[in-house]
């Protein structure tokens, strides 16, 4: 349907899964959870599941199971061609929360996929401001405002410390400062703060292979 085809093409083109509710469904609320027992769940595409041991989902106010996060939806809550109202939730899971569960559940998904191997997680605004753009552009929707809710486990700014003297020892270089500036601000790290010979560069979100200075 609809909503399934530009949640698909906002994944691929920004590399973000969303995920869309039908509202009437889920109009009273969704909440986050860890649950750790036995529970049926029966997916989109309608594969019937029994999650075992942890598991991150979302649940209605009504705690009614309606998503194995980052994974697949339920298809209770799906949208379908009748679907008039729609919740679309864009969120950042870490890749230790869903990593397995796709081959556990044996489920096909991309969602799964991406999240397992990192999402930027400073996308989702854009992600979101791309969906619904093109909702408004097609069905000339009411739109209503974007919430963001940042709990704390929301990753932080990644911060690398370096010296120059240290870089040039390693590398068996001459490096000046302003040129390894300029190399690495074409890499989009910027410089954050300098103290004398050391320096402060902080990585891009979407560089996951950017935690230590060796890197």
């Amino acid at each position: 349907n609809f909503f399934t085809d530009i949640s698909n093409f906002v994944a691929y083109e920004l590399g973000q899964p969303t995920h869309c509710y039908d509202f009437e469904y889920v109009a009273d609320g969704l909440t986050l959870t860890k649950v750790d027992r036995e529970l049926k769940f029966k997916t989109l595409l309608g594969k019937e599941i029994v999650l075992e041991g942890e598991n991150l989902v979302f649940k209605s106010l009504k705690d009614e199971l309606v998503n194995l996060a980052g994974i697949m939806g339920s298809i209770s809550s799906g949208t379908s061609n009748e679907t008039r109202s729609v919740l679309i939730e864009c969120a950042y899971f870490a890749p230790e929360s869903i990593i397995g569960k796709s081959i556990q559940y044996d489920i096909n998904s991309e969602a799964a996929y991406r999240f397992e191997r990192g999402v930027d997680f400073n996308l989702h605004e854009d992600a979101l401001k791309e969906a619904l753009s093109i909702i408004r552009e097609i069905y000339q929707a009411d739109i209503s405002n974007i919430e963001t809710i940042k709990n704390k486990y929301f990753p932080k700014k990644n911060l690398i410390n370096i010296s120059l003297e240290e870089v040039n020892l390693k590398l068996g270089t001459d490096l000046k400062e302003n040129m390894i500036k300029s190399i690495l601000n074409r890499l989009e790290i910027k410089l954050i703060k300098k103290n004398k010979n050391n320096l402060t560069f902080e990585a891009p979100s979407h560089r996951f292979d950017l935690s230590i200075k060796e890197d």
